[in-house]
């Protein structure tokens, strides 16, 4: 990554994250905000080439039904430093005593390294997530990311899981 990648990512990452940090929550409590820590992945091609393991650090804004946002930065399957910035939905809310679970769509604007050895590139990935709270205030997303595009655009398919805080 050429050090005028890494400003321009940092700089954008940095950006939608304060954007995300200063916009004024919901007044009533069908809104969470959550702080994005860890994901691990599991990719569907060329598994034993790539990083399972991918430090997170972004924030999500969304509502127990409709429309929410997120953005935040990461250590992508090649072990170079990423972002992302995208909306959510929230089609399907489930609690029941202490279990929690909501259905979403995610589209995200993904600036990361996509094949190995060449340079990191912005495209939007569409994903389904499965949202699950796990104990107190830690919730787990587990996300399917389509393998998409052709030889020059091609996407590698991976399954993820990412944990995160309640605010």
């Amino acid at each position: 990554m050429t050090k005028q990648h890494m400003f321009t990512q940092t700089a954008f990452t940095a950006f939608l994250i304060l954007v995300t940090m200063f916009t004024p929550a919901s007044a009533d409590s069908t809104t969470s905000r959550y702080l994005a820590f860890q994901s691990f992945s599991l990719h569907f091609r060329n598994f034993d080439e790539l990083n399972g393991i991918n430090p997170t650090l972004g924030l999500e804004v969304s509502p127990r039904s409709g429309l929410g946002w997120q953005a935040g930065v990461f250590q992508d399957s090649f072990e170079q430093l990423s972002g992302y910035a995208g909306i959510n939905y929230t089609f399907a809310s489930y609690a029941r005593g202490n279990l929690r679970a909501r259905l979403l769509g995610v589209a995200n604007l993904t600036y990361k390294q996509f094949h190995k050895n060449q340079a990191p590139e912005a495209r939007l990935i569409p994903l389904p997530a499965i949202e699950l709270k796990t104990i107190r205030q830690v919730y787990v997303n587990l996300s399917v990311v389509p393998e998409i595009g052709g030889k020059k655009y091609h996407t590698n398919g991976l399954i993820y899981l990412q944990f995160k805080l309640k605010l």
